[in-house]
């Protein structure tokens, strides 16, 4: 995986509750860094407030750079562009500008 390649995690497979999630997520952020990635897409329904509630807390920590929110994505939000600018790759994504509250981009 390089820079300019968007890894893709579904937290609904194979979680059984939010702790289950929250470990495939890491797991995922783990791979696509070792693989030289900088850029993860969280498939979260049903998770979708809590996830969103541990990301903030990474980036405070420091553990991922930042994230834009699926509602958000090809807007004209700071983040959004930002983005998009940054990794051209995700304006190709099924979800760019689908504002699907679902999914989630991390830039780590």
């Amino acid at each position: 995986m390089e820079d300019q390649v968007m890894g893709e995690v579904d937290l609904l497979e194979d979680c059984k509750d939010l702790f289950a999630a929250e470990r495939k997520l890491l797991f995922a952020i783990a791979t696509v860094r070792a693989a030289g990635g900088r850029l993860l897409k969280v498939s979260h329904m049903g998770y979708t407030s809590p996830i969103r509630r541990l990301l903030r807390v990474w980036q405070k920590e420091h553990k991922i750079s930042f994230f834009v929110a699926g509602e958000s994505l090809g807007s004209s939000e700071a983040g959004a562009v930002y983005l998009a600018e940054m990794f051209p790759i995700v304006t190709g994504d099924r979800d760019y500008k689908a504002k699907n509250p679902d999914v989630t981009v991390l830039c780590l």
